[in-house]
């Protein structure tokens, strides 16, 4: 996001920011209705963690600096955006889906590192909990796009 972009705010709490660029954006990738309902939903859970008296955001949203990626993070999680439609098969396009795909590995990555150094065993969780794992390995755009190149030369063959 460049900083010279002004932010709006949107959601029913106004506490969702993002740029008329980003919105537009928003809008063509995964539809107006998802738009809106994933700038209703982050601007909800945003107002959870919100002190009503500071305004101040603790808790997971307060990580949040760019609320479009999160959005689109979560339209992508849901099967509501489609990375094979985002791009075209142009060598750009497959670069630029090997580094959102490895962006997003990466910050799942970090958010479980974060999650496990935060958690405290209990006997409950003995022998099941998903802390006992390391952190996912996190592939290079390198491999990724390896990968990506692999698949489309395999589809083309078919």
């Amino acid at each position: 996001m460049a900083k010279t972009d002004s932010l709006f705010t949107y959601g029913e709490f106004q506490n969702v920011k993002l740029s008329e660029d980003e919105r537009a954006k928003l809008f063509k990738r995964i539809g107006p209705k998802n738009a809106q309902i994933y700038i209703e939903k982050l601007s909800s859970y945003i107002a959870t963690y919100t002190d009503q008296k500071t305004g101040k955001v603790s808790g997971p949203p307060g990580k949040y600096k760019w609320h479009y990626s999160v959005i689109l993070t979560w339209a992508r999680n849901d099967h509501k955006l489609d990375l094979d439609e985002e791009f075209d098969g142009n060598e750009d396009g497959i670069l630029q889906k090997a580094e959102l795909i490895h962006l997003s590995l990466k910050r799942e990555a970090e958010y479980f590192t974060k999650q496990k150094a935060e958690h405290r065993h209990t006997a409950r969780c003995e022998g099941h909990c998903r802390f006992e794992k390391e952190a996912p390995r996190v592939p290079n755009t390198a491999d990724i796009l390896m990968r990506l190149r692999n698949e489309s030369t395999e589809m083309d063959r078919t």
